[in-house]
């Protein structure tokens, strides 16, 4: 997925081969390339925390491997919805926001949905320690929380929303230490 995101970047069409010309050609082309970068960096997280749950599961059934699948396919729609966010960022209209927003609700349900589903069925590394699962648990589950949080605020506020979720992936970059901050947190309680 990764390396196929600068298929949306194309060279621009010039009215003349001057430098001003190519020079706004460039311009016109920064919201796809602020969506290709944007792209590129969530999806990475994705597969930071994908990678960081699978570590932790040791035995598969049909079931697990249906709802990852599920998440593979949403994962790889991710370029629209971003393409369609830069494309209305700036505008006053909410639906390019509205598009990413759902997109990444149903993103986070799906990554709970394998945690809990693991979790719940015996499938999980049986030397881990419980605790830090159940704190993988409980911040993937805040995760759809927040998700669905800043879903309802795309129809409010475009920058509030964008800003939220700046915060969401700043911290789903981290998923191990966030884990740990929780244990943390629940050990202080």
């Amino acid at each position: 997925i990764l390396t196929i995101l600068v298929l949306e970047l194309h060279v621009p069409q010039l009215a003349d081969n001057s430098f001003a010309a190519f020079s706004a050609g460039l311009i016109q082309l920064t919201p796809k390339f602020f969506a290709f970068l944007f792209s590129f960096f969530i999806i990475a997280i994705f597969w930071i925390n994908h990678h960081h749950m699978f570590e932790n599961i040791d035995k598969f059934n049909h079931r697990l491997i249906w709802i990852n699948g599920l998440l593979l396919l949403i994962i790889t729609f991710t370029p629209l919805p971003t393409s369609i966010l830069a494309e209305f960022l700036g505008k006053e209209n909410h639906i390019g926001v509205i598009f990413f927003g759902f997109t990444y609700f149903m993103i986070a349900s799906l990554y709970y949905s394998i945690w809990a589903y693991a979790s719940n069925n015996g499938l999980l590394n049986t030397e881990g320690d419980p605790e830090y699962y159940y704190c993988i648990k409980l911040t993937y589950r805040m995760a759809t929380l927040y998700t669905l949080l800043t879903f309802f605020v795309c129809f409010l506020s475009n920058a509030v929303a964008i800003t939220m979720y700046a915060v969401m992936f700043a911290v789903f970059a981290f998923p191990h230490e966030f884990a740990r901050g929780l244990m943390r947190i629940r050990a202080k309680a």
